[in-house]
C-alpha cells in the first residue's frame, strides 16, 4: 500500500514538472484563443450551472462580480474549511453562529457537506459537478458564490508589490492559490472585523471529506518548485495565505482558529481557540 502511496506522489509530482516546461507552456500559447473562448463560454453559458440552479432552486447562485455590489452588514464572520480538524465545530455550535443576526457564516468549496452556511464560496467546477451530483438540504436559502478572478499570476504580482487589498482594483474577490483568500478578501471589503475558522491546518491533504485525489501526499504543497517559482512567482498556497492573515492582523482584524494546525500557530498574532 505504502508503495502505491508513493507511486502516486512520484507521478504527481512527476506532471507538476511537465507542467512546468517550456514545451508545455508553448502548447498553452497556441491553445490560448480556445481557452479565452472556452473561459467565456463556462462564465455565462455553463450548462452545468444552470442544472445545479434547476435542482437547488432555493439557492441563489451568482458571481463574487455581483455579490461584491452587495453590503454586508455583520460584526464577525465564522468561515469552514475543509481540514479534518472541522469536526470540532459541532452542530449546536453551528446553530448558535446562524440564528446570531450579527454573524456571517461562510463555507468553502465542500464545507456544504456538512453545513448549511449563509454563503458558499467555490472557485472550481469540480466543486460543481458535487453540488450538482448530491441531494443535500445545506444548500437552502444558501448564496453560492462563484471566485471569477482566474489570474492568479496577476494577482499575485500585485500582492507582492502591494502586500494589501487596499488598492485592489478588480472588482472580484481577490483569488490566489487557496479560497481563504478570497473568504478573508470579502470580510477586508465589508470591515467584518471578528473572524473564526474551522477546518483549517494547511500541515496534510487529509480532508473531512473522503478523497482519493491526493492520496499519498502528506506535505500540503503538491506544486514542484519550478512551478512555484515561475507560475506563482514563489508563492506557495502558506506564504500568500501567511502574508494575508497577517495583513488582516496587522489592520485590527481579530482573527481566530480551532483545532490544531502547526502552520496557524506559526503566525504572531493569529489566537488558537480551544473547546
Amino acid at each position: 500500500m505504502q508503495s502505491n502511496k508513493n507511486e502516486i506522489k512520484k507521478l504527481q509530482l512527476e506532471l507538476e514538472e511537465i507542467k512546468s516546461s517550456r514545451q508545455y507552456k508553448l502548447c498553452k500559447k497556441l491553445f490560448a484563443p480556445y481557452s479565452i473562448f472556452k473561459n467565456f463560454i463556462n462564465l455565462f453559458f455553463d450548462k452545468k450551472i444552470s442544472k445545479t440552479k434547476s435542482k437547488y432552486p432555493d439557492a441563489k447562485f451568482i458571481t463574487d462580480k455581483k455579490f461584491c455590489k452587495k453590503s454586508l452588514n455583520y460584526k464577525k464572520a465564522v468561515i469552514l474549511g475543509n481540514a479534518k480538524n472541522l469536526d470540532v465545530l459541532t452542530k449546536k455550535q453551528f446553530k448558535l453562529y446562524k440564528v446570531n443576526k450579527y454573524t456571517l457564516t461562510i463555507g468553502l468549496n465542500r464545507s456544504f457537506y456538512s453545513f448549511d452556511t449563509e454563503v458558499l464560496l467555490w472557485a472550481d467546477y469540480e466543486i460543481i459537478d458535487e453540488i450538482l451530483k448530491t441531494n443535500t438540504k445545506n444548500l437552502d436559502n444558501t448564496i453560492v458564490v462563484q471566485t471569477t478572478n482566474n489570474n492568479t499570476k496577476n494577482n499575485l504580482a500585485f500582492w507582492k508589490e502591494n502586500k494589501s487589498f487596499d488598492v485592489y482594483p478588480n472588482k472580484s474577490l481577490f483569488k490566489a492559490r487557496n479560497i481563504l483568500v478570497s473568504a478573508l478578501h470579502l470580510c477586508y471589503l465589508n470591515n467584518i472585523k471578528e473572524i473564526e475558522l474551522y477546518g483549517f491546518e494547511f500541515d496534510s491533504r487529509n480532508y473531512f471529506f473522503d478523497t482519493d485525489k491526493y492520496d499519498g501526499i502528506n506535505e500540503y504543497e503538491i506544486k514542484v518548485n519550478l512551478t512555484i517559482k515561475n507560475e506563482f512567482i514563489g508563492y506557495d498556497t502558506k506564504k500568500i495565505v501567511k502574508e494575508v492573515l497577517e495583513f488582516m492582523l496587522q489592520k485590527g482584524f481579530k482573527i481566530s482558529y480551532y483545532g490544531n494546525s502547526q502552520f496557524l500557530s506559526s503566525i504572531e498574532g493569529l489566537k488558537k481557540n480551544d473547546k
